[in-house]
């Protein structure tokens, strides 16, 4: 969460397995971090960088309070890495230790199997609601095996339009355009949450 949002999807595909878990686990939990736990993180990646050894780890457990994170975009970058199976568990956990109720921040995670549990007739709307490039962007930062079947089962003429729009001049003119389709996504499912047409646990566990 602490990474610069271009830089979560290299991250999250070196994290070894276990790790993933124990991040996204983290991540649910809360969207703050002591500043210990960052003080912390940042002066180990500075000892790696500089081939020093590690600072020492904290032996307090860190509080939960402090700056808050960007929890749900690093999540909706992780996500995707787990099986359907571990989300499924990792949410039931964290919605257990918020008293039932899922938090209303895990509304802001989106990643793109949730796209598939829509129905079709609701997700070619949710689809429409998306700026074309912005689209385009952010299902080429997917994973690719979920993207090649995603675009498939989509209209024609809409995968005509993203082959289309699906060129950019710059890896960072298509990152930017990835954070807009991200963002717009986000705001079109939170709608549908809104008016009760579906819940995001149904999506996303």
């Amino acid at each position: 969460a602490l990474m610069p949002r271009d830089s979560q999807s290299d991250v999250a595909r070196l994290l070894p397995q276990p790790l993933r878990l124990a991040t996204a686990e983290h991540l649910l939990a809360s969207t703050r971090m002591a500043r210990a736990e960052s003080e912390f993180i940042f002066q180990s990646i500075a000892a790696v960088r500089e081939g020093r050894p590690l600072p020492p780890t904290p032996t307090t457990k860190a509080a939960d309070r402090g700056p808050a994170i960007d929890g749900a975009t690093a999540l909706s970058v992780l996500l995707p890495h787990l099986s359907r199976e571990q989300r499924v568990h990792l949410f039931q956990q964290a919605v257990a230790k918020s008293g039932g109720n899922a938090p209303r921040w895990f509304e802001d995670i989106l990643f793109g199997a949730m796209l598939d549990r829509l129905e079709p007739d609701v997700r070619q709307d949710l689809l429409l609601e998306v700026d074309i490039r912005g689209l385009a962007a952010w299902l080429a930062s997917q994973e690719q095996e979920w993207q090649r079947a995603f675009t498939a089962s989509l209209s024609t003429s809409l995968q005509a339009a993203l082959r289309t729009n699906g060129s950019f001049a710059s890896r960072e003119e298509s990152l930017r355009f990835a954070r807009v389709g991200h963002d717009e996504l986000t705001r079109a499912l939170k709608l549908l949450y809104a008016k009760e047409r579906v819940t995001f646990l149904s999506l996303a566990a």
